[in-house]
């Protein structure tokens, strides 16, 4: 995120863009703190090697502490790689005797803390380096009670000690014991590092929500913590709601974004993201669009089509008539159409002129202009009656009758059922072409052109 100086020093900081800064910074480091807490005893051994100190600070908050007995077992070991021949059996039974115990105490222990995998595996190259002969078969082979007196009580000493430096010694410094809590449940005081940014959330959330009934940005006071949801299961302080607080990070993004002082949105990884998103978003949409209109086709194709466009039409009667009546009167009063007509006219009436027998010695000029002058005063009049009559009760009333009856006509098992397959057959081809739209690729089309003006402004580089 970078931050737009340009445009903060025309407009001054705001408290607004600082506070989003803050608690976005705030938001980061506690969602950081998270992932550090749910993954420290995945990684604990890597930080054992790497930072000893981190393992040591915090170990107890975790209820984590060494054991005395896991401690003896490695000290009892070192002794016995220490003594001479005389006193090995002494200690190769104790140690045969300590691996059976902690094998047995200890295993749903291993098993609850993550930590029964090194276990088995230590257990079975314990197993691999007996000889075949003493070796545990099927899955005792895994378990130190079972593994361990065969391993300590049978194989030679230098054989033990190279695989002891090479795995027991290592297994048993990484296993670590585990408080538990009176319910059984493990000891975790991350409540302690946790606890001030909940409360910093919570009184951020509260203010939020005091500032929004005041502005009166919704309906009802109760609405915000409802469209604020995520906020609140992130302010539980559980270690499974708080990965909640990452859509709190995207909400003041997006924050920021508005506010038109940064640069966020404008970088590469939000462009890529908002490109990738908005070509699944439509190929999404598209196929949902396209199975709604092919389901919209089946429905016309073996539905009562007609009868649901007669209902339309019956409640939009009324606004039918008056844009007939409207039409109508528009073109009466149209000069371009009345112009066109009384030449269509005047032309019809010169020929009609010339084919009447009783008038064929009256000369042509006498007729044609006689002729035409009393048709076109004949059409003027019809046509000044019908704007009257379109223009008054009358006329409006039989317009609405005429509306009427072809819709009462739509019924009539012959008109109705012609209708009816005309309706399907022009319903189905307005659909298939909606489809064809909808499965144009958008994101395509941009691509191309913006691929195009690239090409055209080399060819003119």
């Amino acid at each position: 995120m970078v931050l737009d100086f340009r445009r903060i020093k025309e407009r001054g900081w705001s408290l607004r863009l600082i506070w989003d800064l803050f608690m976005i910074f705030i938001a980061v480091v506690n969602l950081a703190m998270i992932l550090f807490d749910l993954t420290y005893f995945f990684l604990r051994p890597h930080y054992r090697s790497s930072a000893p100190q981190l393992v040591q600070f915090y170990d107890p908050f975790k209820g984590v502490e060494p054991n005395p007995e896991f401690q003896e077992y490695t000290a009892l070991a070192s002794e016995y790689f220490q003594t001479e021949a005389p006193e090995d059996a002494l200690y190769r039974q104790e140690l045969a005797t300590l691996s059976e115990e902690l094998g047995s105490t200890y295993r749903e222990f291993f098993e609850a803390s993550g930590q029964w995998e090194a276990i088995r595996s230590m257990a079975s190259d314990m197993n691999h380096a007996l000889p075949e002969s003493d070796q545990v078969s099927s899955t005792r082979r895994y378990r130190l009670q079972d593994v361990g007196p065969a391993f300590w009580l049978q194989l030679g000493k230098e054989k033990q000690q190279s695989i002891y430096d090479e795995k027991i010694q290592p297994t048993f410094e990484s296993v670590y014991y585990r408080h538990r809590q009176l319910d059984g449940s493990f000891v975790d005081r991350f409540i302690f590092f946790d606890a001030p940014f909940l409360i910093l959330f919570l009184l951020e959330f509260l203010g939020r929500w005091i500032l929004t009934v005041r502005r009166r940005e919704l309906e009802r006071w109760w609405l915000f913590p409802v469209y604020n949801w995520y906020d609140i299961l992130g302010l539980i302080p559980f270690a499974y709601f708080r990965i909640f607080r990452l859509v709190r990070i995207l909400s003041i993004y997006v924050r920021l974004h508005r506010s038109e002082l940064t640069t966020v949105g404008q970088d590469i990884f939000s462009r890529t993201f908002s490109r990738y998103s908005n070509i699944i978003t439509e190929e999404l949409s598209d196929r949902v669009a396209v199975r709604i209109l092919a389901e919209m086709q089946a429905e016309i194709r073996v539905g009562a089509s007609l009868d649901i466009v007669l209902q339309a039409l019956r409640e939009k009667r009324e606004p039918l008539k008056e844009i007939l009546i409207e039409t109508l009167q528009n073109f009466s009063t149209d000069s371009p159409a009345l112009d066109e007509t009384r030449a269509l006219l005047s032309a019809s009436l010169d020929r009609a002129a010339g084919n009447v027998p009783s008038l064929r010695f009256v000369p042509d000029f006498i007729k044609t202009t006689l002729t035409r002058e009393i048709g076109l005063a004949v059409f003027d009049a019809m046509n000044e009656s019908l704007v009257e009559a379109w223009q008054n009760e009358t006329g409006a009333q039989l317009i609405s009758e005429a509306v009427d009856f072809a819709l009462e006509e739509m019924n009539h098992p012959t008109t109705g059922q012609k209708a009816d397959y005309l309706y399907r057959e022009i319903a189905i081809e307005v659909i298939e072409n909606l489809k064809e739209a909808v499965a144009v690729k958008q994101w395509a089309q941009k691509n191309s052109y913006n691929s195009e003006d690239s090409e055209s402004h080399r060819t003119l580089d």
